[in-house]
């Protein structure tokens, strides 16, 4: 290759670069989030909204512990039909 075009081709890759940078340094400035705003917290509507989520998750969980009691009765009562249709109790 010549000279010329050699100094051709490093300056393409040297401008390539530079604007490489560029582009990355203003995009950086452009998609890092904008600081937050100082705000006051309200922690009386903040613990109001956890209570209210703590009563609901309360009774969803209530309602859980029903439905497992009430398989744990059905699976008892089938085991002890199966028992009398049995006659002898089975053999551990």
């Amino acid at each position: 290759m010549s000279d010329q075009k050699k100094r051709a081709s490093w300056s393409l890759i040297a401008f390539s670069g530079a604007l490489l940078l560029v582009g990355v340094l203003l995009g950086q400035g452009l998609l890092t989030p904008r600081a937050a705003q100082a705000q006051i917290p309200d922690s009386g509507a903040q613990l109001n909204a956890m209570i209210t989520e703590m009563k609901t998750t309360n009774q969803k969980l209530t309602e859980v512990v029903g439905l497992l009691k009430e398989i744990r009765d059905a699976q008892v009562a089938e085991q002890g039909e199966k028992k009398d249709k049995a006659g002898k109790p089975p053999r551990p």
